[in-house]
């Protein structure tokens, strides 16, 4: 194992062990009273974030909240991890339950916010496989669905032990047992996994985006990472339009965007241009058609 290997190897330990010790404190806490609910949420113009992760979702939540008229959180209490993984799976076939689930979870806080007169903002990626019955539930809900080269997610998958040893491996989605890629599951290496991973989360939201009559599709902005990124005057206005609110002045967004939020530190693996013709293959056997759709070419 080389220096930087060891270094690595390390920083992702020290990570995990951190994450393990906040969550045991969290568990040990009382649970929070519950926030009130006001009648009419449902009619809230609120915000949610379809995505893999690792595309900018923190950077989204910084800069929304850097206007006072917006309540935006990251990855508010309850998180629903396990509900994220199930709903991967069952939505479309109990959106019921997930209705439920989605109604007793959030109605709360988009609560606080229309009491607070803000626009609600919720750029946890874990929402993404809910947007069908938040669809249905809040008629003026609107989504932003951020999306990054395959490449790059699977390159920052592998850095970070996904399907491998990562802390949240277990609330992480895997196909349903009776589907092709469930079938060969077991047998798929760590990168394979995650290149399924990336297809999955962005095949579902494109195809959910397709199913919207042409009157809703308004609804949604689809923005790629780097658009994000280096936002423009245009890409802000469209960020804070969705919401219907005024950007912050351009040189606040310029000052946000300058500071890299969330980057990934420890971890070995090479970008593609060091792949291996045998790794590109299965990215591009795996993610072809969908990465197409958004634009995304090998």
């Amino acid at each position: 194992m080389t220096s930087n290997s060891k270094t690595s190897f390390w920083g992702r330990i020290r990570s995990r062990l951190a994450k393990k010790i906040r969550r045991l404190r969290q568990s040990g806490r009382k649970p929070a009273a519950p926030l009130p609910i006001i009648d009419g949420w449902e009619q809230s113009s609120a915000l949610f974030m379809l995505s893999t992760g690792r595309s900018g979702t923190d950077t989204a939540h910084r800069l929304y909240s850097l206007s006072a008229q917006i309540l935006a959180l990251h990855e508010p209490a309850p998180r629903l991890a396990q509900e994220r993984k199930q709903a991967f799976l069952g939505v479309h076939s109990d959106p019921a339950r997930f209705e439920s689930i989605f109604r007793t979870n959030r109605a709360g806080l988009v609560s606080t916010a229309v009491q607070q007169s803000k626009a609600y903002v919720e750029t946890s990626a874990r929402m993404t496989f809910f947007a069908p019955v938040i669809e249905r539930v809040m008629p003026n809900a609107r989504f932003l669905f951020l999306h990054r080269h395959p490449a790059d997610v699977v390159r920052s998958g592998m850095r970070r032990g996904w399907y491998v040893d990562h802390v949240d491996d277990r609330d992480r989605i895997v196909p349903a047992p009776d589907s092709v890629a469930g079938q060969a599951w077991s047998g798929w290496s760590q990168f394979e996994k995650i290149c399924w991973y990336w297809d999955a989360y962005n095949r579902f939201a494109l195809d959910w985006i397709d199913s919207l009559a042409p009157e809703q599709v308004a609804r949604v902005l689809t923005l790629g990472s780097n658009d994000l990124f280096h936002a423009d005057e245009r890409t802000s206005a469209a960020l804070f339009g969705l919401v219907d609110r005024q950007p912050p002045p351009a040189e606040v967004v310029a000052e946000c965007l300058g500071t890299k939020h969330n980057a990934q530190h420890g971890g070995d693996f090479p970008q593609i241009k060091a792949w291996s013709a045998h790794e590109r293959r299965i990215l591009w056997s795996t993610v072809g058609e969908t990465a197409a759709r958004l634009g995304y070419e090998q």
